[in-house]
């Protein structure tokens, strides 16, 4: 760094200047170019590097101790002007915001960091996100229904939709199922119901009938099936069930729901098989399932549910789910670590840096945290400097890091509401810092 009288201040060792420019020819030879220094835009800051080759992460404090400024992030070193002392680069006077800074003394340093593995390991808790990463990023399905060729579609919740301001937008229509359309077999619909104040009414040639309820009990959805049956989901006194009807009213069967399995909220039904389509949903989680009857009971003998409480067999030919990710806490029960135990995050790890010469070798520690960005996620340093992006997924919710058990190996999951994310960090101690010392800022010196 220099005063305003071009000398260098705190002075600077020969042994390593000569050990920046055999580390740094191109520095050297832009030198001895005699390459003009750029125009000053700011206040110049000189400063050596560690001798190794990586890019640089630099920020400005000031005399607090505050990060006010991050110059440069991740920044290869052909970002900065090469000098026979050091590399240089301008700081502009103002902060992260824009805003000019006050007079006063301010400190200029930073990290290098040379080698580093980010490994993706895997995509958790959603069916519909692919691992190629080109897939809609679905954070929902918002509706089913059946298509014209009685086949199942939907509509999505994708994050960062095109033109919502929220950053969710309203998928088209798209075909969930599996199966392709069958013209040879249009289905024929003979029977629709509509559901009134709760109560389901079925139409089935010119009549209509009323199913049967108990006390306390509503219907929530409904919707025509194969062989003229309606099926409909029943708010009961101790949760939701499926049940089926048929055109006359009378209950059919019913489909169990496992004690703790999310709830059905929205039931279709195929017209070409017996088959229907369950959308689910809990606190925690939003399942789509396909459930194809296999053993159907024996027909109950009399209108009434909780008197014949007929079950079938069903197979469950497709599931799909969305585990809920808004949050670290809605997620945790998925993450674990390489050796099978929970995943806990931690606030910061310390990482011990590799020897510095312009240190004399000392032994350093470092401790960072993982942050998000609109860009994606970084590690940085605990007082907000960031040094190397783990990913480039925007519209991160949060993200979380541990230390696996090696002492080595970084972990994190982050999620951007939609999916979850897993990555693997190795080398990430391969850093060293260096500090331009501290210097008088005058904002009338800045143009």
């Amino acid at each position: 760094m220099k005063d305003e009288g071009g000398r260098m201040k705190g002075g600077i060792c020969v042994a390593a200047l000569f050990l920046f420019f055999i580390l740094h020819p191109s520095a050297f030879l832009l030198a001895q170019e005699n390459t003009p220094p750029p125009e000053k835009r700011g206040v110049q800051l000189q400063f050596i590097t560690p001798p190794m080759e990586g890019t640089i992460s630099m920020g400005i404090y000031d005399s607090t101790g505050k990060l006010v400024r991050v110059l440069h992030q991740d920044a290869p070193t052909t970002d900065f002007f090469p000098a026979l002392n050091g590399l240089i680069t301008f700081w502009d006077g103002k902060d992260d915001a824009g805003k000019p800074m006050p007079a006063g003394k301010y400190r200029a340093k930073g990290f290098m960091m040379a080698e580093m593995d980010f490994e993706g390991v895997a995509f958790l808790g959603n069916d519909f996100v692919n691992a190629d990463d080109k897939s809609p990023r679905v954070r929902r399905v918002s509706k089913i229904g059946i298509n014209k060729q009685g086949l199942l579609n939907g509509e999505y919740e994708i994050i960062g939709g095109p033109g919502d301001s929220a950053g969710f937008d309203s998928g088209e229509s798209r075909i969930i199922h599996s199966d392709g359309p069958d013209t040879a077999r249009t289905p024929q619909i003979s029977v629709t119901a509509t559901i009134a104040d709760g109560k389901l009414v079925i139409h089935s040639h010119g009549a209509d009938a009323t199913a049967p309820l108990a006390d306390g009990e509503s219907v929530v959805d409904a919707c025509p099936g194969f062989g003229d049956i309606v099926w409909a989901i029943v708010k009961t006194k101790t949760g939701e069930e499926v049940r089926a009807y048929a055109g006359n009213g009378e209950f059919i069967r019913r489909l169990a729901i496992a004690p703790g399995d999310p709830q059905p909220v929205s039931i279709k039904a195929s017209l070409l098989d017996p088959e229907i389509y369950l959308l689910e949903e809990n606190a925690k989680m939003q399942r789509l399932r396909t459930l194809k009857l296999e053993q159907a009971a024996a027909p109950s003998p009399k209108p009434d549910p909780e008197s014949a409480p007929a079950v079938s067999t069903w197979k469950v030919t497709s599931s799909k789910t969305i585990v809920f990710s808004d949050t670290l806490d809605q997620a945790k029960d998925l993450l674990k670590m390489s050796d099978g135990k929970p995943f806990v995050a931690q606030d910061k790890i310390t990482l011990k840096l590799a020897p510095n010469p312009l240190e004399q070798n000392k032994a350093a520690t470092l401790d960072v945290a993982i942050g998000v960005d609109a860009k994606g996620s970084f590690i940085k340093t605990l007082d907000g400097l960031p040094l190397c992006r783990v990913s480039e997924t925007p519209n991160l919710k949060w993200a979380a890091m541990a230390l696996e058990a090696d002492g080595k190996t970084v972990t994190i999951f982050q999620s951007d509401g939609a999916v979850i994310e897993q990555f693997k960090v190795t080398k990430l101690s391969n850093m060293a810092g260096f500090d331009a010392g501290d210097f008088d800022f005058d904002p009338a010196t800045v143009k």
